[in-house]
């Protein structure tokens, strides 16, 4: 992929301190972004619980903020995949309106997949997403 130096990208979150990943890996143009949920970072707690509009919304928001601090813009996020439980399904539709709204032109390519569970029981989405920066 990339014979650069490997680069930790975090945009100030505490959290990350004492995990052992990083928010984003920056080689050359490529950054990698592990996987969001919508735990905020400073609190460690799961946000909009219920609700997976609300919890891509935040999910998207902190992936943007990563792509930032890499010094990248929405306009290089070039691939997500959408993890969602069963009980976000009734309600996924929604996501796209979010996406629609943070990201831009053309939309980054995207896989969607149901799976089980997610880390924590009120988790109904995570994002996986990848940006190619100039």
């Amino acid at each position: 992929a990339s014979r650069d130096t490997p680069q930790s990208i975090n945009p100030g979150w505490p959290r990350f301190d004492k995990l052992t990943y990083s928010p984003g890996v920056r080689a050359g143009d490529y950054l990698f972004i592990s996987g969001m949920t919508a735990i905020d970072p400073d609190s460690d707690k799961t946000q909009h619980e219920g609700d997976v509009a609300a919890q891509a919304d935040y999910i998207y928001r902190n992936i943007l903020r990563v792509v930032a601090a890499a010094g990248g813009g929405a306009e290089q996020l070039v691939k997500t995949i959408e993890y969602t439980t069963p009980a976000a399904l009734p309600n996924y539709r929604g996501v796209a309106e979010i996406r629609r709204n943070l990201l831009a032109l053309p939309y980054p390519a995207s896989t969607g997949l149901v799976c089980e569970t997610l880390l924590r029981p009120e988790m109904l989405i995570e994002i996986d997403a990848f940006a190619i920066l100039d």
